[in-house]
């Protein structure tokens, strides 16, 4: 059938459109990070868990993290869970809850917020900031405005962007234009709307205390023991409400405080809020957050390092563990082991840091998270570590990397390609070194004695196969040091190919297996060929594969018994290492092995019953079992015995330790030996119950005695 030549322009239209919006989307993703002319307005100052940014001429999202600049019509939005801070020039903070959006504008001086979602506090200080003379600020949800110049606000929102569903004042004034009216609110009223669009202000009973209005806990532990404190104090009936949201729908802890203006309650990590409710009266709503972190470990210098030093003050670098939420660190460093005469404090924004400013001497140091300005508790600090800087008069004889209790094996083929070199630690001070090489360890022989400017010297070719000793000096324009202690190489046509995975013995399972194979070459290769066969003879492999690095996958392998070996080619195709063979076998996972004893329903008396029988079918490829057995412990369950045994079954004789409750089983097919188990069935599970009744003795029969009266 021949098409038209309308037909034909259509189709060349539509494919030219598709190659342009490709072309398009894939200019987009290149440069999702990539923002528009629009200037900087703030920072992100603080991030849990997961908060995204769109540029305003992007429409895909990228995350942002901490320090991550904020610029002019951003949108910035959070996951369930998740909060971020926004830290803008004007001196405004704004505070995203779980599953909230703002777009952010500022057009001459007027910083407008276009908010969905969740949650939102909004604080404002204009003191000393960049931006004093900025006028106020507006946050828009549906039909409702907010307004305000300086303060702190909770604003809350059912999620559907239709308006706001409450607003809470914490300090300042807040202007609200809604349905044309104008609510003024301060911190003695708050503004509710309910699902039928009904608003009002409320008046304010109740004033909250502690926690503060958007105040961040940090904790190391699984919970933490919060403070609650409000006024005025009353005999009224009033109680404590803790939600996830500020709808209160997912109340977390409700508690009586009649008569009282402060309780201690502890909550688990997450965010919540709070509130005062009692006889017709309530406080504002007030949200905070819990956050469960670690403390930031230190990394280097190790525990007890001598740093040897020529200069007066040398240059100490350290680095440490990172915390999921700290925004900047502080490294305390101090003079004696009392942690009381600090000498100096770092701070630094990520996890390494460097300074001169420190001579000669032992020293302790410890990293301090710090969290910002939102949270005012204590911030959690790290053990603390130890180091010794040891001034010299002189440069310190340079330190050989290569082993001490291992003789190292150069291959000549990776010395003709230039890749094979000897290594050293350098030193500060430096200028050059000199590298002696002698084929006897006491350098009657040298055979090569070179300046080198780098930390590395690269043997000649020219050096005939045999043992070789190779030892450094350090130069610096005045002075030398001493000859570094020797070390010992061996140079060979080729070094062995090792073998790393799958090693020999290693059991994978499945019906289609994708198998990552993995070697270490000395060598220095870029040429090798893989053969995977089922015979170690390798006369039938079953597959041949080229690989330039030191590892390839091979997909879809079926269940079998298997060899495998590496060969180093070159670049004519000739065999230049052949590596040795190494086996590995894949299984099939078997159905689950088909129980025998016990059978459902058993209920084991521990009083007149000693032991549990466990038996079960042969399962083809198994070496061994594992049963194990569990206490039912809602909602968990703890396991009380573990085994592993080679038959098909498994006698429990100690019945007697078990509690009376309710118990779980599992047995499982494994293969291989007893230091290495690959499961190779699906797992077979039962459940009995364990009572402890005394048997009763069987009750014997008393006749009355009869008394015959014979008169």
């Amino acid at each position: 059938m021949k098409l038209r030549k309308n037909d034909s322009l259509f189709f060349t239209v539509c494919i030219l459109i598709l190659v342009i919006a490709s072309l398009r989307l894939c200019q987009d993703i290149r440069q999702t990070y990539v923002r528009d002319t629009t200037e900087q307005i703030g920072t992100i100052t603080f991030k849990k868990r997961i908060a995204e940014r769109k540029f305003t001429s992007q429409v895909l999202w990228g995350s942002v993290e901490n320090h991550s600049p904020v610029y002019n019509y951003d949108s910035i939005r959070t996951d369930f869970d998740s909060i971020a801070t926004v830290n803008l020039d004007d001196g405004t903070a704004i505070e995203l809850g779980e599953n909230t959006l703002v777009v952010l504008s500022m057009r001459n001086n007027e910083l407008s917020i276009n908010m969905e979602g969740s949650s939102l506090n909004l604080i404002r200080d204009l003191s000393g900031s960049k931006g004093a003379l900025t006028s106020s600020v507006t946050v828009i949800s549906g039909d409702t405005t907010v307004s305000m110049r300086e303060g702190s606000l909770l604003f809350s929102g059912d999620g559907s962007g239709t308006g706001f569903t409450g607003i809470d004042v914490a300090s300042g004034e807040a202007e609200i234009v809604v349905d044309g009216k104008t609510i003024v609110l301060a911190n003695d009223r708050a503004f509710r709307a309910d699902g039928d669009g009904e608003t009002r202000a409320i008046q304010i009973a109740y004033t909250l205390s502690t926690p503060k209005a958007s105040a961040v806990f940090i904790t190391a532990e699984s919970v933490l023991p919060v403070v609650f404190s409000w006024k005025p104090e009353d005999d009224l009936s009033k109680n404590l409400i803790i939600a996830r949201d500020p709808l209160f729908k997912k109340i977390s802890v409700t508690r009586d405080v009649t008569s009282e203006t402060s309780t201690e309650i502890s909550v688990e990590p997450g965010s919540y809020f709070w509130k005062i409710v009692g006889s017709g009266k309530e406080s504002r709503v007030s949200r905070f957050t819990v956050l469960k972190d670690k403390a930031s470990l230190p990394l280097m210098p190790p525990k007890k390092k001598k740093i040897n030093a020529v200069s007066e003050k040398p240059l100490v670098s350290f680095n440490w563990t990172k915390s999921d939420y700290a925004t900047n660190y502080q490294i305390e460093i101090f003079s004696d082991a009392d942690l009381k005469n600090r000498v100096l404090t770092l701070p630094s924004r990520g996890t390494a840091i460097s300074t001169d400013k420190l001579g000669g001497g032992t020293y302790y140091w410890r990293v301090k998270n710090d969290y910002g300005h939102l949270y005012g508790g204590e911030n959690l600090t790290g053990k603390t570590s130890q180091f010794t800087i040891v001034q010299e008069s002189g440069l310190s004889k340079p330190d050989p990397v290569s082993r001490r209790d291992e003789v190292e094996r150069i291959s000549r083929l990776a010395l003709k390609e230039k890749k094979q070199a000897l290594y050293w630690h350098s030193k500060s001070g430096v200028d050059y070194y000199t590298v002696e090489i002698s084929t006897d360890e006491n350098f009657t022989d040298v055979v090569a004695n070179e300046r080198v400017n780098y930390n590395f010297y690269r043997p000649s070719q020219e050096l005939i196969n045999g043992d070789y000793f190779w030892r450094v000096k350090a130069h610096s324009k005045k002075i030398s040091s001493e000859f570094s202690e020797e070390r010992r190489f061996i140079i060979v046509d080729a070094v062995p190919i090792e073998l790393l995975a799958p090693a020999t013995d290693t059991v994978l399972t499945g019906r289609s297996v994708d198998v990552f194979f993995r070697w270490r070459d000395y060598n220095r290769g870029n040429n090798y060929l893989v053969q995977l066969s089922k015979s170690d003879d390798f006369t039938a492999p079953l597959l041949t594969g080229k690989s330039r690095t030191g590892n390839v996958v091979v997909n879809g392998v079926s269940p079998s018994e298997y060899y495998w070996r590496v060969i180093l080619k070159s670049d004519d195709d000739k065999d230049l290492v052949v590596s040795e063979t190494a086996s590995f076998r894949i299984l099939t996972i078997s159905p689950s092995p088909t129980l025998l004893s016990p059978k459902p329903g058993l209920v084991v008396n521990t009083v007149e019953e000693k032991s549990i029988d466990f038996t079960w079918e042969t399962v083809d490829s198994a070496t061994h079992y594992k049963v194990v057995l569990y206490k039912k412990a809602f909602p968990k369950r703890i396991t009380v015995h573990e085994k592993t045994v080679s038959e098909t079954g498994y006698t429990y004789d100690t019945v007697e330790s078990l509690k009376k409750g309710e118990y779980e089983f599992e047995i499982t097919a494994l293969h291989g030996d007893s230091s290495r188990n690959t499961v190779v069935s699906k797992t077979t599970r039962g459940a009995f119950s364990v009572i402890t009744l005394k048997k009763l003795a069987v009750p014997r029969v008393k006749l009355p005695s009869i008394i015959i009266d014979t008169e």
